[in-house]
């Protein structure tokens, strides 16, 4: 995706999951460690605050999840947001 403005932005993801699982989230660079709680099946979703992070220049930017070893299970992702800090 395009980086159009920087700043700090706040990290949310729509996830459902059978039981607690941890993953990282990167945004070119910048690493959040999180986990998320069961939401007790794979169609009922939950949005999770994951904390910040920090673009300082527009760019094409990529975006990847890659699961926490050991402490993994499997989720349904139905998104990632990225809002600048301040905005709801």
């Amino acid at each position: 995706f395009q980086v159009k403005r920087t700043g700090k932005f706040r990290v949310s993801a729509d996830v459902a999951t059978l039981g607690s699982s941890s993953f990282v989230v990167s945004c070119n660079g910048p690493e959040l460690s999180a986990t998320v709680s069961s939401t007790g099946d794979y169609g009922t979703f939950q949005t999770f605050e994951l904390g910040s992070v920090e673009i300082s220049t527009p760019e094409k930017a990529s975006l990847t999840v890659r699961p926490l070893k050991g402490h993994w299970e499997p989720i349904n992702l139905r998104s990632i947001k990225l809002l600048p800090v301040g905005q709801q």
